[in-house]
């Protein structure tokens, strides 16, 4: 049989199969004189004997279970035991067969121990990517906090002298000029460039000016002589301008569209 059998009576074991021998590494001699707790790891050895004796006496104890036990050259070996009490020679005996489980077992528990080094990592996961969610919040809360002072202190500082300058004397290149300045001035303190920058849309810094002014209701003329080009030149920027935003119908409005990235 490829299980081991053992015969086992109150003086200890009677019979030990060669499969015994070849999963212990005991003899049929060495066996002799052994009882079969003997043969258990310390760690399970008073169950087991605790057990035996109690099914000797013909109590119901469980009849099938894992133990690990020691073989002859002290290697800890894990074996499925099976135990009934039957007669023998007019006696009561125990009848147990056992099976060498021990890689299966070694498989099973490094599976399992794998398992727990993964429950271990996805919660230290877990953790880390609440605190990066936390630390990104805090970043974006900073970085308003940093572009609303910015904004605070441009308006503070470089406001005031735009509204002199447009209570003096300019000539119309001057007054075109200061018009320009205001323009780029309430690009730079309003929400607007930082919303339009934020979308992904390959817009040129030129076509990015364009819209700023289209968003404030100047008309194609007006951008032409701030700008310095021509009308011809505008209205192929605008043209490119709604086709990067994905506006292909003429009632679609661009300057309706370029509002929208300041309410977000």
């Amino acid at each position: 049989s490829p299980a081991a059998i053992l015969i086992i009576g109150e003086e200890g074991i009677l019979y030990a199969n060669p499969a015994f021998e070849s999963i212990t590494g005991f003899t049929k001699k060495e066996v002799r004189a052994m009882q079969i707790w003997d043969l258990v790891h310390p760690e399970m050895r008073e169950i087991v004997k605790a057990r035996g004796l109690a099914r000797q006496s013909g109590e119901r104890v469980p009849s099938r279970y894992e133990v690990k036990i020691r073989t002859q050259k002290g290697r800890e070996k894990w074996i499925d035991l099976a135990a009934v009490v039957i007669n023998y020679g007019g006696l009561p005996a125990t009848l147990a067969t056992a099976y060498d489980i021990t890689e299966s077992k070694l498989l099973k528990d490094s599976l399992l121990a794998r398992e727990k080094e993964l429950e271990s990592k996805t919660h230290d996961l877990k953790e880390m990517n609440a605190a990066l969610r936390v630390l990104l919040k805090k970043r974006d809360s900073d970085r308003v906090e940093l572009e609303e002072k910015i904004q605070f202190n441009v308006k503070k500082l470089i406001a005031p002298f735009l509204a002199d300058l447009k209570n003096t004397q300019l000539s119309s290149r001057q007054a075109t000029l200061l018009e320009i300045i205001q323009t780029n001035f309430d690009e730079i303190s309003s929400p607007f460039t930082r919303n339009f920058s934020s979308i992904k849309h390959s817009l040129t810094p030129q076509e990015i000016k364009i819209a700023s002014l289209i968003r404030r209701g100047d008309t194609t003329k007006k951008i032409a002589g701030l700008m310095g080009l021509s009308l011809r030149t505008i209205e192929f920027h605008r043209t490119k301008i709604r086709r990067k935003l994905g506006l292909k119908h003429k009632h679609d409005s661009l300057r309706g569209h370029l509002q929208l990235y300041t309410e977000h």
